[in-house]
């Protein structure tokens, strides 16, 4: 944020919990009439299911990271209060190869940056809006923060920063607050912490 402010993690470690169903319920189980839901639907239900989460909870905001791959097409991201992300952040957290899930689709090479969850999945549980152009001309200043609003942040990290409207909507924010004490850094430790638990969760656990 550029002024002491963070977001305050409600503990230093992530919480994994075991998955209820094999990975590919997730994708292939009827949630509704819309096949591009599925997994956002069966995901969220379980997550919620085992955390008491939900969306636009008033106390907490939710990032979900589950073991399980999406159909080609199928929603995972943030919106409301909660973020799901699904296994290829897992893989690339650990340096582990991506697999791409729609047919003929190029693995994500970015590396290990690219799947620390930045704005584009975290961002919108704090709920700053999309501008309302999202391009990328050339890579100056400004371009480099609408890329950090307009879901790009994680293809040009650490060249991005946040738009002045995306500050201000945190600043007003009950979940950002100047605790240098207690939380330093918090998207620092929250990557650690996850980076650590997920290379040392047991098999068929989500975190």
């Amino acid at each position: 944020m550029g002024n002491g402010k963070t977001f305050v993690l409600h503990t230093r470690s992530s919480k994994p919990c075991g998955r209820r169903t094999p990975p590919p319920w997730y994708a292939t189980n009827a949630a509704g009439g819309d096949p591009s839901q599925w997994f956002w639907e069966n995901a969220l239900a379980d997550g919620f299911g085992v955390t008491g989460g939900g969306f636009n909870d008033p106390a907490n905001r939710w990032i979900f990271y589950l073991d399980a791959d999406p159909a080609c097409g199928q929603a995972t991201g943030g919106t409301s209060g909660v973020a799901l992300l699904p296994a290829n952040d897992l893989r690339g957290l650990t340096g582990q190869p991506n697999m791409p899930v729609c047919p003929g689709q190029a693995p994500d090479l970015g590396g290990v940056p690219r799947w620390i969850g930045a704005r584009p999945r975290t961002g919108p549980c704090f709920g700053p809006p999309a501008p309302a152009r999202c391009e990328m001309a050339t890579q100056t200043p400004s371009v480099r923060a609408r890329a950090s609003s307009c879901g790009r942040a994680n293809a040009v990290y650490p060249a991005t920063s946040l738009l002045q409207t995306d500050r201000d909507f945190l600043n007003a924010s009950s979940f950002f607050v100047k605790d240098t004490a207690s939380a330093p850094d918090a998207a620092t430790a929250f990557a650690a912490a996850l980076y650590r638990d997920v290379l040392n969760r047991p098999p068929d656990q989500a975190v």
